[in-house]
């Protein structure tokens, strides 16, 4: 998937709907590397009730940037590339049905993440080194570099 190029659009609350589907549960497993870091995504989904009627047979949207998608699963079962759609903005999967666990798993290259969103790597501050942290408080990567809340 590449990265963002449009201008954000703004949304106004009036143009708001719930969403198609909700996701109850999610479970992420990453082997990072700063050149090829692989996430494995788990996610418990269903149906939302409260959806407008228009979006009650809306298929899947899952927005994802800057990354390559491996492999697809749904119930167990891979799917292929016309029941998983990839696109530059994200993963469709225009059957889903009302509820399931969809495993996604992909590839990212931190290296060259330059939006700093998601697994970034940065001499001091590599994906590897973020852990939870009281707010403002400063980090040690492996590199045994400071991270302070202004280089971040």
């Amino acid at each position: 998937m590449a990265a963002r190029e449009a201008t954000p659009v703004a949304v106004r609350r009036q143009d708001y709907r719930p969403p198609a589907f909700l996701v109850d549960r999610v479970a992420l497993e990453f082997d990072l590397e700063p050149a090829a870091t692989e996430v494995k995504a788990t996610l418990a989904f269903r149906r939302n009730p409260a959806a407008a009627p228009q979006d009650r047979r809306a298929p899947l949207v899952l927005d994802g940037e800057q990354q390559e998608i491996v492999r697809v699963e749904l119930g167990g079962r891979a799917l292929s590339s016309a029941e998983a759609i990839v696109t530059g903005a994200g993963l469709t999967i225009p059957d889903a049905p009302d509820a399931g666990t969809l495993v996604v798993r992909s590839r990212s290259a931190p290296r060259r993440n330059v939006a700093l969103e998601g697994c970034t790597s940065r001499p001091a501050c590599s994906a590897r080194s973020a852990r939870p942290r009281a707010s403002g408080a400063s980090r040690t990567s492996p590199t045994g570099r400071t991270c302070s809340p202004s280089t971040r």
